[in-house]
């Protein structure tokens, strides 16, 4: 996978701003029900803005921003 993705500060939970991850792992086991919507675990190298890299970074993400990288 580890393609660069952009999520806005709604679609994950508990950050502040957008988050720029290499996506390396998405837990599709292990989804939680939150706010009416399923979101699952993402593990990822987080990059700033310029693409330096900041360290690695577990974080939970809507279901549905997640399609598109498939399943």
């Amino acid at each position: 996978m580890a393609d660069v993705h952009i999520f806005q500060e709604a679609d994950y939970r508990f950050g502040t701003g957008t988050l720029t991850i290499r996506v390396d792992h998405i837990n599709w086991d292990k989804p939680d029900l939150y706010d009416g919507e399923f979101w699952y675990p993402v593990e990822g190298l987080q990059l700033s803005t310029i693409g330096v890299e900041i360290g690695q970074r577990q974080v939970m993400i809507r279901g549905r921003c997640l399609r598109a990288l498939g399943r």
